[in-house]
């Protein structure tokens, strides 16, 4: 058997670099684009608020976190199809989820010391947006066979818990990969 150093990952990393590329293309277009976006790793992420380091919802932040690879042929066990045989899969599903984190940009209160509707309605719009840029970048990135929106199973857009003023949204899509030959060799 011949074995070979493996650099680079060929099926997940390039989804993820191509989603960062297209998401800050589509948000640098934007009026008070966020400061931040990259790729975070994890089981879950949470931005760093009042952080020594900086405030990255308040700067704003997007990011993209890996979330799952797996076979997506056709004949998957489970899928009703027989177990494919090897070597690598072809096609595999990669799940990422996209989230972004802001802080309302200025909060106005009544005369209870508490935010106004306007305060509040100001920061869902901003959120809406940015999910709606957030789409627009999925939709424009080179994913996948076919690439694009045609070949991305989109999740279910969710608001992230208001913390502080910071609040956000993430929405996890799956991306088909082609297989490549993962055996590399062996």
């Amino acid at each position: 058997m011949a074995v070979s150093v493996i650099t680079t990952d060929p099926i997940v990393w390039p989804v993820l670099n191509k989603l960062v590329a297209s998401l800050t293309s589509w948000f640098a277009a934007q009026p008070n684009p966020p400061v931040h976006i990259g790729i975070r790793w994890g089981t879950d992420y949470t931005p760093l608020i009042g952080e020594k380091a900086g405030d990255e919802a308040c700067q704003g932040i997007v990011w993209v976190r890996f979330v799952g690879v797996g076979d997506s042929s056709t004949n998957f066990p489970g899928s009703g199809g027989l177990a494919r045989p090897m070597p690598s899969p072809a096609l595999w599903g990669v799940t990422v989820e996209i989230g972004v984190a802001r802080c309302a940009q200025q909060w106005t209160v009544d005369a209870n010391g508490l935010p106004e509707q306007t305060t509040w309605n100001a920061l869902a719009l901003l959120c809406l947006n940015d999910m709606a840029v957030i789409r627009k970048a999925v939709e424009c990135a080179d994913l996948g066979p076919g690439g694009g929106s045609r070949s991305v199973s989109w999740g279910i857009q969710s608001p992230l818990p208001v913390e502080g003023n910071a609040t956000g949204s993430t929405i996890q899509v799956t991306i088909p990969v082609t297989g490549s030959n993962d055996c590399m060799g062996c």
